[in-house]
């Protein structure tokens, strides 16, 4: 028996050093492949921070611009005119029309914002007018609660919601949300 159990051994210890070197290797490559999936994810974090980074420089930059003094061509224009030697009195009426330029360029937005404003508020002014007229004995607030519709409160949520909304979503969702912030 125990002749048997030394050929068994003997036969045994030859795969002993090659079966130690398998699950050496095997550990070794689980080992490796840890460390890959750890690098990768250390690199998908360093590519991360570094797109927050890009994206955090790009709304500095334009925010910057955005906050920036609107660049005038009339001043440059007569400021190039002026070096040449142009005369005084010939700068004066270009002056003029260049600063009124500048303010009809400045006021183009909110110009058209306060237009649409007027308009909407005339139009439930008129309406408010003739439901008066049809609705004789009702009192001036029951004129208003009919006037004011779900269309009315959604134009006014619209309304708040682009011009102070905007910025709130860019900080929520991370990036320009609607497109509007230029």
């Amino acid at each position: 028996m125990l002749t048997i159990f030394t050929a068994i051994i003997g036969l045994a210890g030859g795969f002993l050093p090659e079966l130690l070197k398998y699950f050496n290797k095997r550990l070794d490559n689980a080992h490796e492949l840890d460390m890959f999936k750890l690098q990768v994810s250390a690199m998908e974090m360093q590519h991360r921070d570094k797109l927050e980074e890009i994206n955090a420089e790009a709304d500095i930059a334009e925010s910057e611009q955005l906050h920036a003094p609107m660049q005038s061509f009339g001043v440059q224009f007569l400021d190039k005119m002026h070096d040449i030697g142009v005369s005084q009195w010939m700068l004066m009426p270009m002056l003029w029309m260049y600063a009124f330029l500048d303010l009809l360029q400045g006021i183009v937005r909110p110009g058209i914002t306060l237009a649409m404003t007027a308009f909407y508020m005339l139009v439930k002014y008129d309406q408010y007018q003739m439901l008066q007229r049809i609705n004789d004995g009702d009192k001036w607030y029951d004129v208003v609660g009919k006037l004011w519709t779900t269309d009315d409160a959604n134009i006014f949520v619209m309304v708040l919601a682009f011009w102070f909304g905007n910025r709130m979503a860019q900080k929520a969702f991370g990036s320009k949300a609607n497109g509007w912030s230029k």
